[in-house]
């Protein structure tokens, strides 16, 4: 019954005037998010697929934002900064994103939008490399709407099997999510 109630107050806050700007919000602090933001997108879509396309745009809009940010934060504040970062992300990992943004520019901004690799590593990895601001921020703008309408159009086409799925799993997808998330914390931090 907890699950239900809780998946039935957070969609019913979807119908709210607040729930757009909470929505570009998170977007727009993506760099500094460590949420699964894809899934925000898909429970946003399902919930009123009218408005695909705004998500999808305001999504890519609030992502180019949060790039800004991580872009900027890798150019002039990362070595201030950079140990503060690599309790949330793998130093051998960030190293191979600024050797390959290093060779390869903005086709490898490009590509690592649609992988599983921290967005945060992406643009910090951009400002460190020195790549050009404007056709970095161009390359994100473009993959990112990319991707999200692709998972637009799949929540969509998906929204009769996904709605069972999440009523039914709300509870262990929102448990399971925290644990990770705690869990990740502490291995970075006492790592």
């Amino acid at each position: 019954m907890l699950k239900e109630t809780l998946l039935d107050k957070l969609l019913k806050q979807l119908d709210k005037p607040a729930a757009n700007f909470w929505f570009v919000a998170l977007f727009c602090s993506e760099t500094f998010l460590f949420i699964p933001l894809d899934l925000v997108l898909v429970m946003y879509v399902v919930h009123n697929h009218a408005k695909a396309f705004f998500y999808t745009i305001a999504a890519s809009c609030g992502s180019v934002f949060s790039a800004t940010l991580g872009y900027f934060a890798g150019a002039y504040a990362f070595e201030r900064f950079g140990d503060v970062f690599f309790t949330f992300v793998s130093r051998d990992l960030f190293f191979k994103i600024v050797k390959h943004h290093q060779e390869f520019g903005n086709l490898v901004t490009f590509v690592a939008t649609f992988l599983p690799l921290p967005f945060k590593a992406v643009t910090f990895s951009a400002g460190i490399s020195g790549l050009s601001l404007i056709p970095f921020l161009l390359t994100i703008f473009v993959s990112r709407i990319c991707r999200f309408s692709l998972i637009s159009m799949l929540a969509i086409k998906l929204q009769d099997d996904l709605i069972p799925i999440i009523k039914k799993y709300f509870k262990a997808f929102l448990i399971g999510f925290c644990l990770l998330f705690i869990a990740g914390l502490l291995y970075f931090w006492l790592k």
